[in-house]
């Protein structure tokens, strides 16, 4: 097609594998002392993050959440004036049931603005936020009105936007969030 650039179809079934199943959250104390930004306008040119995320070697304030399938979106929206647009990354999802595990993780991260990294179905990985300009965190409880309503919704909003749409963590790059 004349015009379009990087116009390959994927193929069917795996093309709109929609949610996010797992967010890692780590907060600015889980990174190196001399970190400055992660990731990087320079990291994120390529169209993938390839290098190591500069986490200390004992790290123990990262957190998991996980979620049922279409039960958690990732959003990027452009915001600002010409000349001054930045990208806002942001995700919701919505747990059932009170797990006392995924809520002390969230609550871990009050006060704690964090670096997200969002698990889609396919495994695609999508780094939300910047060490410099981070999300916060937020957790709301309800019984709901009816049987098989959720109860627990995170959600996690970029306060500044930045240069980028949340970029892709390359495969090879890999990290354990420790007990």
């Amino acid at each position: 097609m004349p015009g379009f650039k990087n116009g390959t179809r994927i193929a069917r079934g795996l093309s709109n594998l929609g949610g996010v199943v797992i967010i890692d959250l780590m907060s600015e104390d889980d990174f190196l002392a001399a970190t400055t930004e992660w990731p990087t306008d320079a990291l994120v040119a390529a169209g993938e993050i390839t290098t190591a995320i500069p986490l200390i070697v004992s790290y123990q304030g990262a957190a998991r959440i996980k979620f049922d399938s279409s039960q958690c979106k990732v959003d990027s929206e452009m915001v600002g004036g010409l000349g001054y647009q930045g990208f806002k990354h942001k995700f919701s999802g919505k747990m059932a049931g009170n797990d006392k595990a995924q809520v002390m993780a969230v609550q871990s991260f009050r006060n704690r603005p964090a670096v997200c990294i969002a698990t889609m179905p396919d495994g695609t990985r999508q780094v939300l936020g910047t060490f410099l300009n981070p999300l916060t965190i937020k957790g709301n409880w309800t019984t709901g009105d009816a049987n098989g309503e959720k109860q627990y919704e995170v959600t996690g909003e970029m306060e500044n936007p930045c240069a980028f749409t949340p970029p892709t963590l390359a495969t090879a790059i890999t990290y354990a969030l420790l007990p």
